[in-house]
């Protein structure tokens, strides 16, 4: 048996995949991606900011593919859609740091290839940091054009 991220026992192992990030930073440094990090329960989003367009990937084969994570209390299954030979959904999040899972044809999973973080009852999740792109593009504003 497998203990899930919300206490819940599932049979079948827990398996390495991958996963790839758009419109969103991944670092294993960033707040909750350390494995001193914050537990699922204790992230939240940062701020008041718009939500931020985030393409969540699966790309380890599978029939049915969903991810569900901090982002929604873990409380519900979000289904990927086949696009070639990989799963992907877009989700619309707040800028923050959130821990999610994979569900594989009915096993949980992560992906090694992302940063992982270990919760308080051992589990090994993914790890995402959704930044604020108006405040990135801000902070990252290019200068010297046109006599700048």
């Amino acid at each position: 048996m497998v203990q899930t991220p919300m206490g819940q026992t599932q049979s079948g192992p827990q398996s390495d995949q991958q996963f790839n990030p758009t419109a969103a930073e991944f670092s294993s440094g960033a707040p909750g991606c350390s494995g001193a990090g914050p537990s699922a329960e204790e992230q939240e989003p940062l701020g008041e900011a718009e939500p931020v367009p985030t393409v969540l990937q699966w790309s380890a084969g599978g029939n049915a593919v969903f991810v569900t994570g901090s982002f929604n209390a873990w409380e519900e299954r979000i289904p990927l859609r086949r696009s070639g030979t990989d799963h992907v959904v877009c989700l619309n999040l707040p800028p923050g740091t959130y821990q999610y899972k994979f569900i594989v044809d009915n096993e949980w999973r992560f992906a090694t290839d992302q940063p992982t973080v270990r919760d308080e009852m051992g589990n090994i999740n993914n790890c995402i940091t959704v930044i604020d792109q108006a405040m990135y593009l801000h902070e990252h504003a290019a200068s010297g054009f046109f006599g700048d």
